[in-house]
């Protein structure tokens, strides 16, 4: 699935990278924003840059429910995000990343919005219309590489952000590197009696 539809599956899902051993929580509990995670002391392994989240927490969110982007839930609208190039240059091994693709009706629950780039990056604009999803650049999104033309990295991060929480109900399906993780990941879902299927696209990932 995810190699057939490529690195964008517009009208479809959007999606959200996480260790794997953050899972267990993620399906019992639902993807939850930093703040809420923060507040509930919910144990996870984070893979973002402390620095970049430094400056996320302080991103106001112009227009939606308002707050800072730390009270989101961050979603891609393309896989291969630049975060995860960064992921694969630090401690963290890709094979241990997972997507959760997550439904594109959540476009439509009360105080989503979303951006044409980088949420926390000089010059992304924020929306909270979805027919202003034209402002989205789907190429840039869908791009394999993104050194070159300029701007090019930051509209391929653009992101839709869903206030407070995304519940299970709203998930489509896991995405990994390798059939051993998906093996892993399976026994994380069975556990959990749900049925959500997980599939192996070694092309979203940077091998």
């Amino acid at each position: 699935m995810a190699e057939s539809y490529g690195l964008v599956q517009w009208g479809r899902y959007v999606m959200h990278i996480t260790h794997e051993r953050n899972l267990p929580a993620i399906l019992r509990l639902g993807l939850l924003c930093k703040k809420e995670a923060d507040r509930r002391n919910i144990a996870y392994i984070s893979i973002a840059d402390e620095g970049i989240q430094s400056r996320r927490s302080q991103t106001v969110v112009p227009v939606g429910a308002g707050g800072t982007i730390h009270d989101y839930v961050p979603l891609f609208f393309g896989a291969r995000p630049p975060m995860l190039y960064a992921v694969n240059r630090r401690v963290v091994r890709q094979s241990e990343i997972a997507y959760i693709l997550v439904r594109w009706d959540v476009l439509t629950l009360r105080g989503t919005v979303f951006t044409d780039g980088n949420a926390s990056t000089n010059g992304t604009r924020f929306f909270d219309s979805r027919e202003q999803l034209r402002e989205v650049d789907q190429k840039a999104c869908g791009a394999m590489w993104w050194n070159k033309p300029p701007d090019i990295r930051r509209k391929k991060s653009a992101e839709v952000l869903v206030y407070s929480g995304v519940g299970v109900e709203h998930f489509g399906g896991l995405v990994v590197m390798d059939n051993e993780a998906k093996d892993r990941v399976l026994r994380v879902v069975q556990a959990r009696g749900l049925q959500l299927n997980v599939y192996v696209g070694p092309g979203w990932y940077y091998l």
